[in-house]
């Protein structure tokens, strides 16, 4: 079985996501600081003359956690980036790879959770109703998000502490995108971001995120009233959608068991 899905739903957010990522880890780099400060003048091995760095960096992280406390969500992006480009690129795929893909050996299943923005419970739903039937078969997931903003190629391949999405579904990414000459990026999420393919790795199935962009307009209006589908990049999503198509062709020619 392979699994191909892409959100469907949106928000907008009282601080940019720019804002949000800074202000985690200022607040993450701060708090591990001040603990190693603190731990080293309780000790007595810091130096008399650096005595305001932890009450210093402590107060920097608490403003940074004051500051992400009063973020609030609400109904006022378009969703473009996020994640309309996607849903075009999976409607795409569902229209095509039936007639490339031997379905009497693999199974396709395309899939558009809603509330990811909201703790993911879409997808987690989704498994919890569809887990069982999952259970004794060879499953991988190709999740899109973010997919069609202008710029680079780009892979989720881990989050939180460096945890791995899908080793397999990286390589395979990679040698398809080598092949096409496609140019990767492999990023990592940190933590307190989520995304839909982060329940399907809890629940064992390998899940492979395939996005784009950089930091120009489209990625920085993400999760705001100016999230327009004007911004998506024709070019980018032709290329992510030619990307994920032979990446699922390839699975399903495949012998191997995942």
């Amino acid at each position: 079985t392979v699994i191909v899905l892409a959100h469907h739903d949106s928000k907008s957010q009282n601080l940019t996501m720019l804002q949000r990522g800074a202000l985690t880890v200022v607040a993450l780099v701060s708090a591990g600081t001040f603990a190693l400060l603190a731990g080293l003048q309780a000790l007595g091995a810091l130096p008399a003359v650096a005595s305001w760095l932890a009450p210093t960096l402590g107060a920097i992280g608490a403003v940074a956690l004051a500051v992400l406390s009063t973020l609030r969500s609400g109904n006022e992006s378009p969703g473009g980036v996020d994640n309309a480009g996607s849903l075009a690129i999976l409607l795409e795929l569902a229209d095509r790879l039936p007639e490339t893909v031997d379905t009497s050996r693999t199974e396709l299943v395309f899939l558009s959770p809603g509330a990811e923005e909201d703790h993911m419970v879409g997808a987690m739903r989704w498994l919890d109703k569809h887990g069982t039937d999952l259970a004794d078969r060879s499953v991988v997931a190709l999740n899109m998000d973010g997919a069609g903003a202008p710029g680079r190629s780009v892979l989720l391949e881990r989050y939180g502490l460096g945890r791995q999405f899908s080793p397999l579904l990286s390589r395979l990414a990679r040698d398809v995108a080598a092949d096409r000459g496609v140019r990767l990026r492999g990023v990592l999420m940190p933590p307190a971001m989520g995304i839909d393919a982060i329940p399907f790795v809890h629940r064992g199935i390998e899940c492979l995120t395939l996005s784009s962009g950089s930091l120009d307009r489209a990625t920085l209006a993400v999760h705001s009233c100016r999230d327009r589908a004007e911004h998506l990049s024709p070019e980018v999503l032709e290329r992510t959608f030619r990307l994920a198509e032979e990446m699922v062709q390839r699975l399903a020619a495949s012998d191997r068991e995942v």
